[in-house]
């Protein structure tokens, strides 16, 4: 986790995806590094969708979620 943190900025989200950890753990493990002065953060802006692109996502969703990869992570 910490590598990636080096590289670049990343959300809570990411950091938990990468290291298969809980929001919880990920959390914790920010705030004793903030506790020390070790981590700088920042605000992202939320990323939306146009209207003209919501189908596209509802259809990436369903196909991912209908993947056979994701069935046997399940």
């Amino acid at each position: 986790m910490l590598s990636d943190m080096s590289q670049r900025h990343m959300s809570v989200a990411e950091l938990c995806a990468r290291s298969g950890l809980s929001r919880a753990v990920v959390m914790g493990f920010l705030d004793q590094l903030a506790a020390r002065g070790l981590v700088i953060t920042r605000d992202a802006a939320r990323l939306h969708w146009p209207l003209s692109l919501r189908p596209l996502r509802e259809w990436m969703r369903r196909t991912r979620l209908l993947s056979p990869r994701s069935a046997r992570r399940a």
